[in-house]
């Protein structure tokens, strides 16, 4: 099973940039780590909340698993979340690439004081999610990967 692991994280990796090489061993890998063997090493990492990885991460998916709602970023990572939130993160997360499309094609500044504007109305949804997650509790459980394995 931590093989498994190893080659579907060296999977992920190497889709995302980070390395040029499925292989850890293999000297033109560029990724920012010490090997040895075929142990992987990331000191250079920074831990995300689940919404920043929801919003600004890869596709995002609502399933149901074991008869509870769950949200997936790649179908990779999943965190379990009641259907309405779910639904509401995905649709904002539509509406934020929409946006941001929209602002590589025509380049203009949010107008933040014109509150009832979709620009401002999108991105202040977004900006309050992240900071209620940011001032909530911790949770006493982390996110599951597909196999079922905890972070």
């Amino acid at each position: 099973m931590l093989h498994s692991m190893k080659g579907q994280f060296a999977e992920h990796l190497l889709g995302a940039g980070f390395v040029s090489s499925r292989n850890p061993q293999d000297p033109e890998s560029n990724i920012n780590s010490g090997t040895a063997g075929n142990t992987i090493y990331l000191y250079d990492c920074t831990e995300v909340s689940p919404y920043c990885l929801l919003f600004f991460g890869g596709d995002i998916s609502i399933q149901k698993d074991n008869d509870q709602e769950t949200i997936a970023v790649d179908e990779w990572i999943i965190f379990q979340s009641p259907a309405r939130i779910a639904h509401l993160v995905k649709e904002l997360r539509k509406e934020l690439d929409i946006l941001l499309q929209e602002k590589i094609e025509s380049p203009h500044p949010v107008d933040w004081k014109d509150t009832k504007s979709r620009d401002c109305a999108v991105l202040s949804a977004i900006i309050d999610l992240i900071k209620t997650q940011e001032t909530a509790a911790p949770r006493s459980l982390p996110p599951r990967f597909q196999d079922g394995s905890r972070s």
